[in-house]
């Protein structure tokens, strides 16, 4: 199952505040996928991204960065969390992520 979310552009800050998505309950996520970045502009972007957990204190169990190379045909990019994915159980999760110049038109979280 895909969650499609909108995102929040934020140019130049990477903080909680600036979160794509907050999910309640038992979820092991598997992917992060980025979708609509033409090949033109792939050489200017790039994609920095953390993963909070906590109701309370943020802990940052998740941290990764991707420079989508130049490339000739338009496609998804998907970034692979580690091993089996991350399981949250009853935690609140903020995925917040920033770019340099074009961001994605769409983003997803594969489940």
């Amino acid at each position: 199952m895909a969650f499609l979310f909108s995102y929040v552009s934020n140019m130049n800050r990477f903080a909680p505040d600036n979160e794509m998505a907050i999910f309640r309950g038992s979820h092991r996520l598997k992917a992060l996928e980025l979708n609509g970045c033409p090949a033109w502009q792939r050489s200017w972007f790039n994609v920095f991204f953390k993963v909070y957990t906590g109701s309370e204190h943020l802990n940052c169990i998740f941290t990764s960065s991707v420079h989508l190379l130049d490339s000739t045909k338009d496609s998804a990019i998907r970034i692979r969390f580690p091993k089996d994915g991350l399981f949250l159980n009853g935690d609140v999760l903020l995925l917040a992520y920033t770019y340099e110049r074009n961001p994605p038109t769409r983003t997803r979280l594969l489940k």
